[in-house]
């Protein structure tokens, strides 16, 4: 076995005992636990196998959601709780807020979007 394989098996391995721990602790059964994992790691390994990539951080992802627990949360009055809770600024939380809303709500001049005369 070369050292790549070596890697590559170790990587699903420590994959699985993650998903299992996780699933643990959120209250399921070591059984069903296992038994979802292992589901979860031939799914990606038959989506992704042979496949090379670079597994990212996660800060994007955090921060999308981030921006939509942000959005959620707010009631306008908020901001600064807000911006402590999750350790931005009061202007970041305002920005967050701005491009939520504006995501949620569509471009409402999209050229592709068919217009009401056209109806």
């Amino acid at each position: 076995m070369t050292d790549k394989q070596e890697r590559n098996g170790q990587f699903l391995f420590d994959l699985l005992e993650l998903n299992i721990q996780l699933l643990k602790d959120s209250g399921i059964e070591e059984e069903k636990a296992f038994e979802m994992a292992l589901a979860t790691c031939q799914t990606l390994a038959g989506r992704y196998a042979g496949l090379q990539f670079y597994f990212p951080k996660g800060k994007k992802l955090l921060s999308i959601i981030n921006q939509s627990k942000v959005f959620q949360e707010c009631n306008g009055r908020n901001i600064d709780e807000l911006a402590i809770k999750y350790g931005y600024s009061a202007v970041h939380i305002y920005r967050m807020l701005n491009k939520e809303h504006k995501q949620r709500q569509g471009d409402m001049f999209d050229k592709n979007q068919p217009s009401l005369l056209d109806i």
